[in-house]
């Protein structure tokens, strides 16, 4: 017993040693890596003159703006699902409505339908409709016990019936990629066009 307590104390101090010399040797180098770097300074770059340029005025998107409503609909297992649709609409007042393309937005952990507020001005010009929609037990939707992740897809396509969307994309967010992979495994083609996620 006292020899295997001695070799572990021989260890320990070989260990500390070897810490003191890594130290030692970073400490040096960081003193001469300083001291080159004084002695031989990098060049600055040479100046570049300016070249004057007539601007182009960008192409200017037809103008769209979003007003958002929030809304819940009732499943018919009784529970409610909450939702906020991003409608887009024209600047002379038209609604685009019946034909802008839908996008359901599933929101991260810990998100709700209102997580989606600060990704507003990337579709700003255009005429995309977004739905975004509390997952179970966040926001306005009910909490559901024993529920699996893929019972989501019958959710969305659920809500997208009582909306009167026949056809639409979903995109996820961080964990509500792993919603928008259910509705791609469960949702048929037919009615999903396209399945994203995001990060």
């Amino acid at each position: 017993m006292a020899a295997a307590a001695l070799a572990l104390q021989g260890l320990q101090l070989v260990l500390l040693a070897l810490a003191g010399l890594l130290v030692a040797l970073f400490c040096v180098g960081s003193v001469q890596l300083a001291l080159f770097r004084w002695k031989h300074p990098q060049p600055t770059a040479p100046a570049v003159a300016e070249v004057s340029k007539k601007p182009v005025a960008p192409r200017q998107p037809k103008a769209h703006h979003h007003v958002c409503v929030d809304g819940t609909v009732r499943l018919r297992d009784g529970r409610l699902l909450g939702f906020r649709d991003h409608r887009p609409v024209a600047a002379e007042g038209t609604s685009l409505d019946d034909d802008a393309a839908v996008l359901f937005y599933l929101h991260g952990l810990m998100g709700s339908r209102l997580e989606f507020f600060g990704y507003r001005s990337e579709f700003a010009a255009r005429p995309v409709r977004i739905i975004a929609v509390d997952r179970p037990g966040y926001g306005l939707s009910s909490y559901s016990e024993r529920r699996r992740l893929v019972d989501f897809a019958d959710d969305l396509l659920e809500l997208a019936d009582q909306l009167h969307i026949a056809r639409f994309a979903v995109v996820g967010w961080s964990s509500g990629g792993c919603y928008a992979l259910a509705c791609a495994a469960r949702i048929p083609k037919t009615r999903l066009v396209s399945v994203g996620t995001a990060n």
